[in-house]
């Protein structure tokens, strides 16, 4: 009976493990989006014409994005607590 306790609690450790490091990765990549939406946003105004409107908006798209990660990163941590 005991073994079956230790194996069960085995696998809860390792099953919430697996969910840290994933909303760590979650995290990474939302703080990765805005690093890279701002960086764009700074070469778009060095462009000239309809490239820098194209770079400007994805770079606007990025930044946007990572927000949003990091909105449910948030809700996914306040769901755990």
């Amino acid at each position: 009976m005991d073994k079956i306790v230790l194996n069960h609690i085995k696998n809860l450790k390792h099953i919430f493990f697996k969910y840290e490091r994933r909303l760590l990765v979650m995290k990474a990549i939302s703080i990765i989006l805005i690093i890279l939406g701002i960086l764009g946003l700074l070469l778009s105004l060095l462009m000239f014409g309809d490239i820098a409107i194209a770079g400007a908006i994805g770079s606007i798209t990025a930044i946007l994005s990572g927000i949003g990660f990091m909105q449910v990163d948030k809700k996914l941590n306040s769901i755990d607590k």
